[in-house]
């Protein structure tokens, strides 16, 4: 059959498991049928530049973007070590986002520039969907205000998610100008306290969707309003009862409660009392409390105690609400995590164990609730050798695994399928077996199919006079052996180890490389040898010392006026370039 002959809703469905730029090169300017379709293909995917090669994201903003710039209805531009200064380079081709009249949803990610950000921002009229992604701003608070106000003085803005650090400040710098139009707002690495928390709501009188951290250092301030217009409330850090019970008894109209807390005790009875006092339209409730047991001899009896506290007819008729307990009877070991049924938080708090993990839950049935089908995020330790009731909990869904090398024989039986994981940090310590520990690390890689993102956080020196491993999984583009800011143990990798690096099949595949060299050169050798690199974040370790940029100018002067080469705003000892192969 003739491609041309399908009508419109399949070539809708062929389009959108194709590239961006693979939709540009092949379709665009072909014939009206297919800019038609372009057209309503990017109005309702819109345009991820998150990732993309240099090469191609050069092609589509001189070649097509200017075409297409009002039929964009979302966009999404990154910084990350894959694609560094992209929003820069976005910049100086002369666009504003303004120009995307009919721009609704916009994500910027790892941006390390408040002024780039408030840039960006400005008379976006028509957006209604906004994220900030791992961005960090390193200058004074006053500019970050000014994005907050930018962002509240958006029209049409109804959905904001932040998750940005602020130089010098773990706090949320509340707005100074009120917005209508904002309902969701969701705070992520930043902390509120009560007055800041009154301010927001103050700010922005519609809001109907709150998640953020609170951090209150007193027990004296109170909520000066009741903030009718919530209705679903996400605490992803709460470090009291008073600040629980504040809140709480200001939200008459809430629905959907979630709370994780550390080191605040809050029984069944109690929170029975909370939410009869102060919630009378709550539908979901969803916590996780983490708490010390100061009796090892009473751990048991104190976990009886605690889930006797949540089996009354006001959890078990009324909602139907089921929690569970985990913790680790061996003396010294004090934790002891409580949570509601079924487990819905994207990180799960495995207890630093040298044996088993014990659970008890309220639930009639104890195989349901098994699956933690809602955790993305894992570190695993090999140390969990001995824990039995883990074999019966599968993790289906993860992400981002971290795991300490060699495995132990319960794996396999907690991690049946990792066919959803993109990123793996492995690790290992000094008296393991390099011989036995590469076949597994081997094996690992041959387990997860999609895997793009391989991490080595800390292992011997003796490991990398071992040949790298080979492995059969083609989907790895990303290798990093060198920890954010240079945080943490990280192996220099000299002219030998460069090397092996480039010779084998995880050098011969990777497109995104960070990494700590011993000296310049070695930047050039992995950049002239790894063909398929278009991306690289590095230290080296000879110009530690020097805070100029002499090596800069240096690497400029041998590769191509194509790629970009930057010093790491955040982390001034990183190098990072944006390589482009066209000469």
């Amino acid at each position: 059959m003739n491609f041309e002959c399908l009508p419109n809703e399949l070539l809708l469905d062929i389009l959108k498991y194709l590239t961006g730029i693979d939709l540009f090169r092949v379709f665009h300017g072909l014939n009206k049928r297919f800019n038609d379709l372009l057209s309503l293909h990017f109005q309702h995917y819109g345009l991820d530049f998150q990732p993309i090669s240099k090469q191609d994201f050069e092609i589509i903003c001189k070649q097509y973007l200017l075409s297409m710039v009002h039929e964009i209805t979302s966009l999404r531009l990154s910084d990350d070590d894959d694609t560094p200064q992209q929003t820069t380079l976005f910049l100086s081709y002369g666009f504003t986002l303004n120009q995307f009249t009919h721009l609704q949803s916009l994500s910027l990610c790892h941006l390390r520039s408040d002024e780039i950000i408030d840039k960006i921002l400005t008379k976006l009229y028509y957006l209604t969907h906004l994220s900030l992604s791992e961005c960090y701003c390193p200058h004074d608070q006053k500019n970050v205000a000014n994005i907050i106000n930018t962002i509240w003085s958006l029209p049409r803005l109804t959905h904001c998610w932040l998750d940005i650090t602020i130089e010098n400040t773990d706090y949320f710098i509340t707005p100074s100008i009120i917005s209508f139009s904002l309902t969701h707002v969701s705070i992520k690495s930043l902390f509120c306290n009560l007055k800041e928390l009154a301010s927001l709501f103050h700010f922005t009188p519609g809001l109907q969707y709150l998640h953020v951290g609170i951090i209150e250092r007193s027990n004296d301030f109170r909520l000066p309003m009741v903030v009718s217009s919530i209705r679903s409330l996400n605490l992803s850090r709460v470090d009291s009862r008073h600040v629980i019970t504040t809140l709480l008894q200001h939200m008459p109209n809430l629905r959907s409660l979630t709370v994780v807390t550390e080191d605040v005790y809050i029984d069944g009875y109690q929170w029975q009392q909370i939410i009869s006092d102060y919630l009378p339209a709550i539908e979901i409730f969803r916590f996780r409390m983490g708490f010390r047991s100061y009796n090892n001899n009473e751990k048991e009896q104190e976990v009886i105690r605690l889930l006797n506290s949540f089996r009354g007819p006001f959890w078990f008729v009324e909602h139907q609400w089921f929690v569970r307990c985990h913790w680790n009877p061996t003396e010294g070991y004090d934790r002891i995590y409580v949570y509601t049924l079924p487990y819905i938080f994207e990180d799960f708090p495995f207890l630093f164990l040298n044996k088993g993990i014990q659970f008890e839950s309220t639930c009639p049935d104890d195989d349901a609730y098994l699956s933690y089908d809602h955790t993305r995020h894992l570190c695993y330790y090999s140390y969990l050798l001995f824990n039995n009731a883990l074999f019966r909990i599968r993790f289906s869904n993860l992400h981002h695994l971290s795991v300490e090398l060699p495995l132990s024989d319960c794996f396999r039986a907690i991690f049946p399928k990792l066919n959803h994981l993109i990123s793996l940090d492995v690790w290992s310590c000094d008296d393991c077996d390099n011989t036995f520990v590469q076949s597994q690390l081997q094996m690992l890689l041959d387990w997860i199919p999609y895997l793009t993102k391989l991490s080595f956080v800390s292992w011997p020196n003796s490991f990398y006079h071992w040949p790298f491993v080979r492995t059969k999984n083609r989907s790895i583009d990303r290798l990093e052996f060198e920890a954010p800011g240079g945080s943490g143990y990280s192996q220099v990798f000299n002219d030998e180890l460069c090397a092996k690096l480039i010779s084998s099949s995880l050098g011969t595949q990777c497109q995104t490389l960070v990494i700590r060299v011993k000296n310049r050169t070695n930047i050039m050798d992995l950049i002239n040898s790894m063909n398929n690199l278009r991306a690289m974040s590095v230290r080296c370790e000879e110009e530690d010392d020097n805070d100029d940029d002499e090596i800069i100018e240096w690497l400029r002067s041998r590769l191509p006026l194509t790629c970009t080469i930057t010093r790491d705003i955040r982390f001034s000892k990183q190098i990072r370039l944006w390589i482009s192969r066209i000469l």
